[in-house]
């Protein structure tokens, strides 16, 4: 046995390139060496993340038979596509360490005591991967060394060094290895952040978003947005109500560090249909209506609109400076984002009048023949004449309505010759 950090670094050439044996890949070797001031768990994230596993191919060390039967109780992981890692197959073929055992029982300094390879036993198999992957030394749960549970007899052969101590440490190895990574898929189990794919692609979110109601379907994606950024608003989507705290924080999200003030009750002028002309008549005019009288204090309405309080908010926004200013005008990427998030959170449940605020002092100024390096002003919402005194801008930035009214039916409107 030889210690990974007592002969080669990462840049250098190994012996066993001139043997014709593969050497370790480089990263590997680079991690494996830092691998005593790491922590088990994150020695085993990284070389996760970042070391090709082996080719799975049947091995003497796999199940009984050279039978290589995947586990049935399989992580999430390799279920989203990724390579399988730790713990995850019935043999540990595709792994490329092996955990051991540190057989000193002196008191250890840390959870990795070393690393190790084995080149006199190190062979190659038919698919060109080495059948002796490096040793990896830890000083926890262990079958042997200062914390194990087994007879004393047993642990001072190993310790001792004694007649015959290669068989028993062989077999213990086994079952180490098993154990440890068992609890390294324990403990990576219970960590979002640790299963977590780009995109909200794991197992894990998609269990999230389906408590939300957006398992199922591209409701986000028709919204144009992603799945990770619902996973943002979980908290606030699974509320049954629509609060203005909660649409304010779905805002905030949306437009980071902007101001947000929403009004509720906010006063939307409806048409009240077609004027009806109030006579003092009675039948005839109670026939001409449909049998309904229609006079003051029975269902008339003087005028053809009315202000409608319960159907409608507001939101003002501040914004930070005039780069997100002038991402928040209509047609910009950010207003897009900012309608599909009020869409997501407010559905069905009343219309949102959207409008900014600015500082005129933010508004770009204008000029004629020459191209500015900011964004230029836009006529009727960021154009203003240079004045001394600030003064703010009310941008209307449109209307988010549950029910927008429909375009003209053109087999059903007469439309002109």
């Amino acid at each position: 046995m030889r210690p990974a950090g007592s002969t080669t670094g990462a840049g250098r050439e190994r012996p066993d390139r001139e043997a014709g044996v593969p050497p370790v890949p480089l990263i590997a070797v680079s991690l494996l060496a830092r691998a005593p001031q790491m922590s088990f768990m994150q020695l085993c994230r990284l070389l996760e993340m970042n070391v090709p596993h082996a080719p799975h191919a049947p091995s003497s060390s796999g199940s009984p038979g050279g039978m290589d039967v995947p586990s049935s109780t399989e992580g999430d992981a390799s279920v989203a596509g990724d390579p399988p890692g730790f713990g995850t197959r019935d043999t540990p073929a595709p792994e490329p360490v092996r955990f051991r055992p540190r057989p000193r029982m002196g008191f250890p300094a840390g959870e990795i005591a070393a690393v190790e390879f084995d080149d006199e036993q190190r062979r190659v198999r038919s698919d060109g991967w080495p059948d002796a992957p490096p040793t990896v030394r830890t000083t926890f749960m262990g079958l042997y060394g200062v914390d194990a549970a087994m007879p004393s007899h047993t642990i001072d052969e190993i310790v001792l060094r004694e007649e015959g101590h290669e068989v028993v440490e062989a077999f213990l190895d086994q079952f180490n290895h098993r154990f440890v990574t068992l609890l390294y898929r324990a403990w990576k189990k219970y960590r979002y952040p640790e299963s977590f794919r780009p995109g909200g692609a794991d197992a894990h979110s998609r269990n999230l978003l389906c408590l939300a109601g957006f398992g199922w379907g591209d409701k986000p994606q028709r919204a144009g947005l992603t799945d990770s950024r619902m996973l943002a608003l979980l908290g606030l989507l699974i509320q049954r109500t629509r609060t203005p705290e909660g649409l304010a924080g779905v805002i905030a999200l949306a437009v980071p560090g902007a101001g947000v003030r929403v009004e509720e009750f906010f006063p939307a002028i409806t048409r009240a249909g077609r004027p009806q002309p109030l006579t003092s008549s009675g039948a005839p005019a109670a026939a001409a209506t449909g049998g309904t009288r229609r006079g003051l204090g029975s269902a008339y309405v003087l005028g053809r609109r009315l202000a409608y309080r319960s159907r409608a908010v507001r939101v003002t926004l501040r914004p930070d400076d005039a780069g997100q200013a002038h991402d928040l005008l209509p047609g910009a990427w950010l207003h897009r984002e900012l309608m599909a998030f009020v869409q997501l959170y407010v559905g069905v449940k009343a219309d949102v009048h959207l409008r900014m605020e600015v500082s005129s002092r933010l508004a770009p100024r204008p000029a004629i023949g020459q191209a500015s390096a900011g964004p230029a002003p836009r006529l009727g919402w960021t154009t203003v004449l240079p004045a001394a005194d600030e003064r703010l801008i009310n941008i209307a930035l449109g209307v988010y309505e549950v029910f927008p009214a429909p375009g003209p039916n053109p087999h059903l409107s007469p439309t002109p010759a």
